[in-house]
């Protein structure tokens, strides 16, 4: 009579009448997909938070330590479409305008969004703005931060958060590694 789910339709699911399986693997399973569902949904809320911080920020004019920047195409709606870090913002722009391997930055112009930096503060600020804008969408060639050495960078998230308030470390940790 009940050969259907093994004979066990209370402790096994079968939704497609030729594999069943526990209902507590079920359950896991449908857990963890709603999970991971709410993990890219704050990660995409937080790279929208970043974009919107990235945008009203004023720009820096005084620069000391490390510096954090973004390069605008003003031909393109003034979108983002290089993030970059620096001791120099003046000089770094000015290699960018005349690179010779990305003619199209010359007409970009530079935000220097945060400065008075450690260097690896600079680094997690950069990496979170790539991550934020995505490679896809971006010119620079890499991230900046390996994923296996994120945690390397635990110390410095309270100083990050300060610059990128109402994020959790968690959530930064979840954008960082995405």
């Amino acid at each position: 009579m009940f050969a259907y789910c093994n004979n066990n339709p209370m402790e096994y699911v079968d939704l497609t009448g030729h594999e069943p399986i526990s209902i507590s693997v079920y359950l896991g399973g449908v857990a963890v997909g709603i999970l991971c569902l709410y993990a890219i949904n704050i990660a995409v809320e937080l790279a929208e938070e970043i974009k919107t911080w990235a945008i009203a920020t004023p720009r820096v004019t005084e620069y000391r330590g490390h510096s954090v920047y973004v390069l605008r195409d003003p031909d393109n709606e003034n979108l983002v479409q290089y993030v970059g870090r620096t001791i120099d913002p003046v000089t770094r722009y000015n290699q960018h305008k005349n690179d010779p391997n990305h003619p199209e930055r010359k007409d970009y112009t530079m935000k220097v969004l945060v400065t008075g930096l450690k260097e690896r503060e600079a680094r997690l600020v950069e990496q979170m703005l790539i991550s934020a804008y995505t490679l896809q969408y971006l010119d620079n060639a890499r991230r900046e931060i390996a994923t296996h050495k994120v945690w390397k960078y635990n110390s410095y998230f309270t100083s990050v958060y300060n610059i990128i308030e109402g994020a959790t470390e968690e959530a930064l940790i979840n954008l960082l590694l995405e």
